[in-house]
């Protein structure tokens, strides 16, 4: 069966892919939501909806902005172990971060859709201690202490 992006189902799809149908799938049960609440009262309170609701459009938001390309800005010669961990895998930190209803939310989407999709490692820890200079920081120190000469 081919997906709509030409694709078998049992392909695996990456972090971005994976991000754009959680943000879809969000904003999908957030109608639902709506539409429960509205209907049986009894069973979802207006306040339970509307927090669901909240943490779903915060959700919805992270997941649309993982499933755009970013540009990757040098902030500082080197990118670090965890950004390139996070540019290897969008999802990364929010897989990472999100406790264990979230991510079997995610791995739920994930079988209903018929996707095939690795959850990313662990983001690596920092290294410990002062990290090291390049070549233009410390001509930038030797050069800035002379001058206070």
């Amino acid at each position: 069966m081919l997906t709509s992006r030409g694709r078998t189902r049992a392909e695996e799809i990456d972090d971005r892919e994976l991000a754009a149908s959680l943000a879809n799938e969000a904003l999908l049960e957030i109608r639902l939501l709506i539409t429960r609440a509205k209907t049986q009262p009894e069973e979802l309170s207006p306040d339970q909806a509307i927090d669901r609701i909240n943490d779903l459009v915060g959700f919805s938001r992270e997941m649309l902005a993982v499933s755009r390309p970013h540009r990757w800005r040098p902030s500082r010669g080197t990118p670090s172990r965890r950004e390139q961990a996070l540019s290897e895998r969008p999802m990364s930190y929010r897989w990472n971060t999100s406790g264990p209803e979230r991510r079997a939310w995610i791995l739920r989407h994930v079988e209903r859709a018929g996707l095939r999709w690795t959850p990313p490692p662990p983001l690596p820890t920092p290294r410990k201690g002062v990290p090291a200079l390049s070549l233009r920081q410390r001509l930038g120190l030797l050069a800035g202490w002379r001058a206070g000469q």
